[in-house]
């Protein structure tokens, strides 16, 4: 072993044993958590039979007035929901999501990762475009003010009533699970033919997802909307400066059965899956800008996604959906069943098994040894020992080369002035001595 590679050594051991040290002092002894495996069901038996009996509003005496009240007095009100996992901060105005912060993650800066940016619209609005309805313009009642989930209560349920007039009224009925990034989201309208909303209506995840990198160019770049149409999964992230302007505007819509639609940064996604029947469509909706800070330029991304679902020529309707906000962990993901994880990053298609056996042998070495110095040391071992014959190999060759190098110098000399019969000699000189010229590299190749 010469000099290099025991100061290399050295050196490793090192940062394993500082390392961990140098951790508890930056985090002040807070150590992060990896987040804990989702043990996920079919998706037709997603709810728990332990979910609570399905809220219904007590039935509304009709009203001669408008059907579509509007009332601007009210004031909004927040409902928190917490789980192991997240807290989320749901708005009377809407029924919608207006906060979701992972407690599992931090930015650089200690704070909990909020995935809802400070300045975007809220998540999880329904509008119907045909009739002008936006249900953001209008405040619901909920029944509860604060919910609690862990183990002992598992499954719990928040509901937001919207009362139309005329015996129509609108439900937004929200299921929350223990130790799980997703949650249900149940709407039920009563009244069809007095709203007359149209034949359509979209569900929105409008505010897309915030940046959470301090390398807030590299993470914008991940920055994309996802749609899985039929077996094809759809990617869209490309804006389109109209007139030179300075705003990128991105704006894609598909028509199609939707399994599903997802927006994304680097690290976290928000999707929204149909449950009672698939999307009728797909819309993908951003804006790109860039403001003076300082001596610096920021840019600014927004991508959000919609899915489009129909409204049945019938009095009364009721769609379920599945909502999942959190980390882009390719093991959760892949639990799902519903091709989440293709939105994992994970290489070529030829390369993608290769990365998923490195992936999976990472951590399961980690939930042995807890210490990612010692599982890249015992990995870089693997990979020595499994290339150990190709690189023999090369070496070998490279020794053989050497042998005719003098050779081969003598031949250029001899042969300056005629290239054509240098290569003839050359070529002889190898067959002579059984030497392949590619033979140092094609093997590790």
């Amino acid at each position: 072993m010469d000099r290099r590679t025991v100061i290399a050594f050295i050196l490793i051991g090192l940062v394993i044993v500082f390392y961990p040290l140098y951790l508890e002092l930056v985090t002040k002894g807070k150590k992060a958590r990896a987040p804990q495996e989702v043990k996920k069901a079919e998706v037709d038996t997603l709810i728990s039979q332990e979910e609570p009996e399905p809220y219904v509003p007590q039935e509304i005496e009709e009203q001669k007035q408008p059907s579509v009240p509007q009332d601007t007095t009210q004031i909004e009100k927040l409902v928190k929901v917490e789980t192991d996992l997240y807290q989320a901060f749901f708005s009377t105005r809407g029924g919608n999501l207006k906060r979701f912060v992972l407690k599992n993650y931090t930015y650089s800066d200690g704070n909990k990762i909020e995935v809802i940016p400070q300045d975007a619209p809220c998540a999880l609005n329904i509008n119907f475009p045909l009739s002008g309805l936006d249900l953001d313009n209008h405040y619901f009642t909920s029944d509860q003010e604060e919910i609690f989930i862990n183990e002992i209560d598992s499954v719990k349920s928040l509901n937001f009533t919207l009362d139309m007039g005329n015996g129509s009224f609108i439900t937004k009925r929200y299921v929350f699970f223990h130790n799980r990034y997703d949650f249900d989201l149940h709407i039920g309208i009563q009244g069809l033919k007095d709203l007359n909303p149209g034949r359509q209506y979209i569900l929105g995840w409008e505010s897309g997802v915030g940046v959470t990198e301090t390398n807030r160019k590299e993470d914008l770049g991940y920055f994309e909307a996802y749609a899985m149409m039929g077996e094809e999964l759809v990617k869209e992230k490309k804006f389109q400066r109209p007139n030179g302007s300075d705003t990128g505007i991105l704006k894609e819509e598909r028509s199609g059965n939707t399994l599903w639609a997802a927006t994304r940064s680097k690290y976290f996604m928000a999707t929204l899956i149909p449950l009672s029947r698939d999307g009728s469509g797909f819309v993908a909706e951003g804006i790109q800008t860039k403001t003076q800070y300082e001596d610096e330029i920021l840019e600014h991304k927004r991508i959000g996604i919609s899915i489009e679902m129909s409204i049945p020529a019938q009095d009364a309707m009721q769609d379920s959906f599945m909502v999942y906000v959190g980390p882009i962990d390719y093991h959760i993901l892949k639990d799902y069943n519903l091709g989440l994880d293709k939105i994992v990053n994970l290489g070529w298609k030829y390369i993608r098994p290769f990365s998923i056996f490195v992936l999976w042998l990472f951590v399961n070495l980690y939930k042995v040894f807890a210490n990612y110095g010692i599982v890249i040391i015992i990995f870089t071992g693997l990979m020595k020992v499994i290339f150990h014959p190709l690189t023999h190999k090369s070496v070998k060759a490279q020794a053989k080369m050497q042998e005719v190098q003098p050779l081969i110098n003598e031949l250029r000399e001899k042969y300056k002035k005629d290239p054509q019969r240098l290569n003839q000699e050359v070529m002889k000189l190898y067959k002579e001595y059984k030497v392949n010229p590619f033979g140092g590299c094609l093997p590790l190749l």
